[in-house]
């Protein structure tokens, strides 16, 4: 379906220029002032079909469950700091010599909010790390295997502010190489399409900005597409209050255009487990899929026992037609099943994909025509009035998640 847009003047001539510019605005045609006159909007339906334009498909699992990929291993897992790691992984990435690149929220020292990158054998054992100062949360970020690039955000130590940066994966150091792009004002769960030259960005509060990589790598935050996760009936979890199932507690999102995918589910079990994508072009819900615990992901710990299962990261494999979703899981250390440890693995959701579901995609310029190049300052995002971190969207403060400090279960439990 494309929208086709006419601009009659007040003369009753027609804006000729005015169409030709905006003759790929797709579903968002975009009306800046001065603009007098009559927009005149058609309408081509051959788009809208039966069919979804996307979904997730385990028919060919034997029992419909989730494939899991790969998973963190109960061992010596210790960084260079001395600090041992089996959970509590944000984002986690495949790479394709079966390593996992991750990132994990360092919250020992209350005063900071920093983030490390852990890169794990395909074993499930840790490799190495990377201590990022002020990259917070990390609940998403971006990768590029191929130039070995992490696209994040930081808060710099010493102005305090908000940047858009890249910075490029060194085993066991703290990031030395930061190339600050944007200065924003507030957090920000990041995700690319470097196909595309997409940057997606999501806030607590549940507001999702689309902006052109090349235009965040000149200092200019200018959002092309712009919406709220409560258009889609999800209920952001308000910063500093406790999910009592009433709310989704927002985990991550991802963006391979024209598609955005997100996660939610808090680690309190309270709230279902959601993964959802949307069409940027159309802003409309492409599925919103609820995991099933013991279905959809099996669990040695069901949750009635004190199991855990909090999804966190989420991106599409484009070259495998399939999503990889990370989720925090338990399972028993004992025969007696009276001891359990929380862990991070990676699961597959098999795609189908809608011969047509691309046909809609706008090519946005590498540079819009007409940008000026006097902008010395940044363009600073507006802030939405939520918490600047992303403490609200989920807890991985326990010990047993990050430690691999078995937790006790209470007599009962195990039946």
């Amino acid at each position: 379906m494309t929208i086709q847009g006419q601009k009659i003047n007040m003369d009753g001539t027609r804006d000729i220029g005015w169409e030709a510019d905006h003759a790929k605005d797709g579903y968002q045609v975009t009306i800046e002032p001065p603009f007098v006159g009559t927009l005149l909007v058609t309408i081509d339906d051959a788009y809208v079909k039966d069919q979804a334009e996307m979904w997730i498909d385990t028919s060919n699992s034997v029992d419909g469950s989730w494939q899991k990929l790969w998973e963190t291993k109960d061992a010596a897992n210790k960084d260079f700091n001395g600090d041992q790691h089996i959970g509590a992984l944000q984002f986690s990435y495949l790479l394709s010599d079966g390593s996992v690149l991750s990132s994990y929220h360092y919250s020992k020292d209350k005063n900071h909010s920093d983030c490390e990158f852990i890169k794990w054998n395909a074993d499930g054992t840790l490799q190495s790390m990377m201590f990022a100062t002020g990259g917070g949360h990390c609940g998403s970020f971006g990768y590029d295997e191929s130039s070995n690039t992490i696209y994040t955000e930081i808060k710099d130590p010493i102005d305090g502010k908000y940047y858009l940066v890249t910075m490029a994966y060194q085993a066991n150091t703290s990031a030395s190489n930061i190339t600050k792009w944007c200065q924003v004002k507030q957090y920000f769960r990041v995700a690319v399409d470097l196909k595309n030259n997409l940057w997606l960005g999501s806030t607590t509060s549940g507001k999702v900005y689309v902006c052109q990589i090349s235009d965040l790598q000149t200092g200019n935050f200018k959002p092309i597409i712009e919406f709220k996760l409560q258009d889609f009936k999800w209920k952001p979890l308000p910063a500093g209050t406790t999910n009592n199932g009433a709310y989704n507690t927002l985990q991550a999102n991802g963006i391979s255009y024209p598609f955005a995918f997100f996660t939610a589910g808090d680690a309190n079990n309270a709230d279902d487990k959601h993964v959802m994508c949307i069409n940027l072009i159309t802003q409309s819900m492409v599925f919103d899929y609820v995991v099933e615990p013991m279905q959809d992901i099996k669990l040695t710990v069901p949750l009635e026992n004190g199991g855990h299962l909090e999804p966190e990261g989420i991106y599409e494999d484009v070259n495998n037609a399939r999503l990889i979703v990370g989720f925090n899981v338990s399972e028993y250390r004992d025969a007696a099943h009276t001891v359990s440890i929380a862990h991070s693995a990676l699961y597959t959701a098999p795609l189908k994909i809608r011969d047509d579901s691309k046909d809609l995609v706008v090519e946005y310029p590498e540079q819009d025509e007409g940008e000026n190049d006097e902008a010395e300052q940044p363009v600073i995002a507006g802030n939405d009035n939520a918490d600047d971190s992303d403490d609200s969207s989920d807890s991985d403060e326990d010990g047993d998640e990050s430690t691999g400090e078995g937790t006790k279960i209470e007599d009962g439990d195990s039946n």
